[in-house]
């Protein structure tokens, strides 16, 4: 399942038609970031006057754990993919991808992380956020060479 922050997929050479309109293959059940607003409420949901809007990675998480993807056998993938990563709003995923594995919502739900689900990140750069989310990755760069 990918996540796409990147507020342009068409740039990425995603199409999107109204047969595909997340813009990715249908079978992975993948979210673009048709989003307005902010990214830290599109991607983990937003408390507005009372009211609970489920964002993009709970509903990824809740897919993976109790959703059709949960009764497959064998290692599952969360893709979150974005040109840069915004340091404030990764700074919220510490806890998901530390020895926690817990996402804490705004709502106060705690979402556990399985040990058949990984988290992987596609991002040009990390210049930006913390050394502690950094820490928290394994890193694997690849080149155009």
């Amino acid at each position: 399942m990918t996540i796409d922050l990147d507020s342009d997929p068409v740039a990425d050479g995603f199409s999107h038609t109204l047969d595909n309109p997340w813009g990715h293959e249908v079978k992975n059940k993948d979210i673009a970031a048709n989003r307005k607003g902010s990214v830290g409420a599109w991607l983990y949901g937003d408390l507005n006057s009372g009211v609970w809007r489920e964002g993009a990675l709970p509903k990824a998480l809740k897919e993976v754990t109790s959703g059709e993807t949960s009764k497959k056998q064998g290692l599952k993938l969360i893709h979150i993919k974005a040109h840069q990563v915004d340091p404030i709003v990764v700074e919220n995923l510490n806890s998901l991808i530390d020895d926690n594995k817990k996402l804490l919502l705004a709502n106060g739900e705690v979402l556990a992380l399985p040990s058949d689900v990984r988290v992987v990140f596609e991002v040009a750069h990390f210049q930006n956020v913390s050394p502690a989310f950094v820490s928290r990755t394994s890193i694997i760069h690849f080149t155009c060479e």
